[in-house]
């Protein structure tokens, strides 16, 4: 071991860097659930707005108490309740770093950057299953109570495309002992928040972003909603200047024109149940709901589905792979896009699937 290593924990040396694919800017990007139908002349022309009335030489507003303000007044909450942040992964490391004495329970399949987390940080964490048909196994999550201190799930859940139900999940909130975080990224495509069935946030922690409804993936911006306890150890980890001042005044600007940005939402969801429709008409494969902007596709034995992700790159579109995820064998990921590409990959896919089955 290095001097260099002899300096770093043991849990950081033997994590591995995470790998994110790059493909040529010709590639149809549906894989990593961008929200590309948000109109990018509109996102420029913001940006061009709010440029000139920066001062990039001065630090901004600490702990940015305009922007909280707005949120909370979008979200309806207390303003000591929201927190703002580069992004809801640097949010899910805060969390592993903040309760490094816990005990996490994951359900899963699910985005597994927590557990990466936890991992790196050396901070001990169980995983429970969903059931077969990606509901919450209640029971299962509730006999975890004494062994562990909090408990992490993705409503809607990413990569199962499934918000779960109200019933099972205000049956944990009321049954759980310790602190519940409530990633809720993708909830604007769904049907309700876990934010209408809590009346404080004692012991529930949500996290969100505008990176998938408002189309703004590349700014790097999350917030939290959790008790002002909480909020405030955030504080220690994050410094007064977690974000930077183009970050904070793009997000006022989409609040302030969330009329646009509410209509695309259902935009998506428009064009993601014709896009389930048409998957449909695929035989042997089955295409799960959705709650959000992405859709989860399961391909037959017969059809491996690594090799149908090669074959689709090949034809210009890059798709996620998740047959690995546990419960996802031979399942693939695909971003709702827009109507002309979602038409393209598909008919992509009804070519590609009977020439496989017939090699």
């Amino acid at each position: 071991m290095s001097e260099l290593e002899a300096l770093i924990s043991k849990s950081i040396l033997e994590a591995s860097i995470q790998a994110v694919p790059e493909f040529e800017e010709k590639i149809c990007r549906m894989h990593l659930n961008e929200n590309l139908l948000i109109d990018r002349s509109l996102l420029l022309e913001i940006a061009q707005e709010i440029l000139p009335k920066l001062d990039f030489r001065k630090y901004p507003q600490p702990y940015y108490k305009s922007l909280v303000g707005d949120l909370a007044e979008f979200l309806n909450v207390d303003p000591k309740n929201v927190f703002v942040e580069r992004g809801c992964e640097t949010l899910l490391k805060y969390m592993a770093l903040l309760f490094n004495k816990a005990r996490f329970l994951i359900v899963e399949p699910t985005f597994p950057i927590l557990a990466y987390y936890c991992k790196a940080f050396g901070v001990n964490f169980n995983r429970v299953l969903l059931k077969e048909d990606f509901s919450l196994d209640v029971n299962r999550i509730l006999a975890y109570n004494q062994q562990c201190n909090i408990l992490f799930m993705a409503s809607p859940n990413n990569p199962t495309a499934n918000q779960f139900s109200k019933e099972d999940i205000s049956t944990v909130l009321e049954n759980w002992k310790g602190l519940v975080i409530v990633d809720e990224v993708y909830v604007n495509f769904g049907t309700y928040t876990v934010l209408n069935l809590v009346e404080d946030f004692d012991n529930v922690i949500i996290l969100r972003s505008f990176s998938k409804d408002a189309g703004l993936s590349g700014l790097r911006f999350g917030y939290i909603i959790a008790s002002e306890k909480i909020i405030n150890r955030i504080k220690v980890l994050s410094g007064p200047f977690p974000i930077d001042v183009f970050s904070c005044e793009m997000v006022r600007a989409v609040l302030d024109r969330w009329s646009y940005f509410r209509s695309m939402i259902h935009s998506v969801i428009t064009e993601r149940e014709h896009f389930r429709v048409i998957l449909k008409e695929i035989p042997e494969i089955i295409v799960y709901p959705s709650d959000t902007n992405f859709i989860l596709v399961r391909f037959p034995r017969s059809v491996k589905a690594e090799y149908i992700v090669k074959l689709l790159l090949k034809r210009g579109f890059a798709v996620k792979d998740v047959g690995e995820y546990p419960l996802l064998t031979n399942c693939i990921r695909v971003t709702v896009s827009t109507r002309e590409t979602n038409e393209a990959f598909t008919s992509v896919l009804k070519e590609i699937i009977p020439k496989f089955m017939w090699e």
